[in-house]
């Protein structure tokens, strides 16, 4: 249960404040966020001293980190705005199947549920602030500006 509630205050704490800091509208806060992920998986392994662990996890990052590129890039795209939310998505699906397959043994037994959720929250927010807030009615533009 703590996890959960980790998870979620902690995502509540990223909107909060990348909605304040204004990152959220210069296209850095979240493209950024999705980056950091995939590095507390190496993080988890380097702690462990598990090479073969590091190397999977920056391999199997690439997906996250190109997207988090593209959207940084571009995300006043349609197609990218969505590229980003399948990518939260997408590394939420990484955090289960990671610890069934022991990618990385270093990773403790509550972070599937803790970062899951946390990107599957951030998913769902995204999908709201790019495709269904109504302040977004001019196709092309980031919300909230």
């Amino acid at each position: 249960m703590l996890p959960i509630i980790a998870a979620i205050t902690l995502t509540l704490f990223i909107i909060v404040t990348t909605r304040w800091s204004g990152n959220e509208v210069k296209a850095s806060g979240y493209p950024f966020i999705l980056t950091m992920f995939p590095l507390v998986g190496v993080g988890f392994a380097l702690y462990i001293n598990d090479s073969s662990a590091v190397i999977k996890e920056l391999i199997y990052g690439i997906p996250f980190f190109a997207i988090a590129i593209l959207a940084a890039l571009f995300l006043k795209n349609r197609i990218v705005q969505g590229l980003l939310i399948l990518g939260y998505a997408g590394h939420a699906a990484y955090d289960a199947i990671n610890h069934s397959f022991l990618i990385n043994p270093g990773i403790p037994d509550y972070w599937p549920v803790f970062c899951g959720l946390i990107d599957l929250l951030l998913a769902a927010y995204l999908t709201f602030v790019f495709f269904i807030n109504g302040s977004n009615r001019n196709a092309g533009s980031v919300p909230l500006q």
